[in-house]
């Protein structure tokens, strides 16, 4: 929610451009939640690809938006592409390289290079630290918080690496004043199309039947089956470190409250439970004693590293966030009076509010198509918000109706 109003006042324009003029098979690496979907070029075959299993499948909804001929979703990380040398006319990245760190930015360009024929495109969007003073120091002062929460930066500078990748430039140019870059360049060599007869793919996203597209080429024949080198990560143990470091994040960036910000890091940023999971993580705590966040973070730690991964995450939301908190209350209990103090905190309270309003939306959306969830959910917000009964009331009373229906919406499906 918090997007959209840069959507709508500038990407879509860009993207729109990004895609200008191309069409064939079309890479498009961090496809995210899929808001490039819809300016794909008419009749063009297109395959989109990410790390985030939950983030494709919000990608999965916005399909029917598309032109193009084909739509094609995988999870697959950038570095590490799963398809044949030259097996695309063109490739495109929208906002990727500005989230990845500076080891992993060669190799990605590198792998867009190899899969893509000689003599096609590479493009690539990206943000830039603007040139000019004021803009610059907006920049400088708003970068901390982009690189803690986003995992952003505007000195990525992926042109040096082009030439290194194996790839021509062939356009650089800013597109919103001189803050967002579109890089255009190309690979070397004469444009031979490289195919596959019986080209299938195996989705890992739940999806429409995948279609086969029979090619006829005098160069290459052979069979692509892409799998999903995103699960071989999720099999690497989570650092305790990490575990520390993220909840750290939770709580100090916790406006809008713990939960906004947990969903935002497990789910979106490091990806290590889905929305459908996430939610199911947020129901058991809601049974439990005590704040829901420190049992989301508690819960989180011990399915990723066991007891251990629970201590690290409880300790990195509770003991400097604690501190600085305690701080922050004395001064606030001295100045209570202000009435600057108390205006500013009724605005971040509404603020606060409507981030909790969009995580609760977000929750619900995985749930959209079941008629029961809609109508436990209905129930329970009318007996929180209308009838005003406790919490626990309302808990007591919806869990035994929303298990029992959901057994015979099971029972239907068998």
């Amino acid at each position: 929610m918090l997007e959209l109003p840069f959507e709508y006042g500038r990407y879509r324009r860009l993207r729109r451009l990004i895609f200008d003029g191309l069409t064939g098979w079309i890479l498009d690496a961090g496809v995210g939640t899929g808001r490039n979907i819809e300016f794909y070029p008419s009749g063009a075959e297109v395959i989109g690809i990410d790390v985030s299993r939950a983030m494709l499948a919000r990608a999965g909804r916005r399909r029917r938006l598309s032109p193009a001929s084909t739509v094609e979703l995988r999870e697959m990380n950038a570095t590490r592409l799963n398809f044949p040398a030259g097996a695309f006319d063109a490739a495109v990245a929208t906002f990727l390289f500005c989230v990845l760190p500076d080891k992993p930015q060669l190799p990605a360009l590198a792998e867009l290079r190899r899969v893509v024929r000689p003599g096609g495109t590479v493009r690539l969007l990206d943000y830039v630290r603007p040139r000019r003073f004021l803009r610059s120091a907006v920049a400088k002062l708003w970068e901390p918080w982009i690189a803690w929460a986003y995992g952003a930066s505007f000195d990525r500078n992926i042109e040096e690496y082009i030439p290194e990748a194996g790839l021509q430039l062939a356009k650089a140019e800013l597109v919103v004043n001189d803050r967002v870059k579109l890089v255009t360049a190309r690979a070397p060599g004469y444009a031979e199309r490289i195919a596959f007869e019986d080209w299938r793919f195996e989705s890992r996203v739940p999806s429409r039947q995948v279609p086969r597209r029979r090619l006829k080429s005098s160069v290459k024949r052979g069979v692509l089956m892409t799998q999903a080198v995103g699960a071989e990560s999720r099999g690497e143990p989570v650092a305790l470190a990490a575990l520390f470091v993220s909840f750290l994040k939770v709580s100090l960036l916790g406006f809008g409250g713990g939960l906004v910000w947990a969903r935002r890091i497990v789910v979106e940023q490091k990806r290590w439970v889905d929305d459908h999971e996430f939610a199911e993580i947020l129901t058991l705590c809601q049974f439990m004693p005590g704040p829901n966040i420190v049992g989301i973070t508690t819960c989180v730690g011990s399915r990723l590293r066991g007891p251990f991964g629970s201590i690290a995450a409880v300790a990195g939301f509770i003991l400097i966030p604690w501190i600085i908190g305690l701080s922050l209350g004395g001064l606030y209990l001295q100045f209570a009076h202000l009435a600057v103090l108390r205006n500013t905190l009724g605005g971040l309270s509404a603020a606060a509010a409507g981030l909790m309003i969009a995580t609760g939306i977000r929750l619900l959306m995985p749930h959209r198509s079941r008629r029961t969830a809609l109508l436990t959910s209905a129930l329970a917000f009318t007996g929180m918000t209308v009838v005003k009964l406790p919490l626990l009331v309302v808990l007591l009373g919806l869990a035994p109706l929303s298990i029992a229906l959901a057994g015979v919406a099971s029972k239907r499906a068998s």
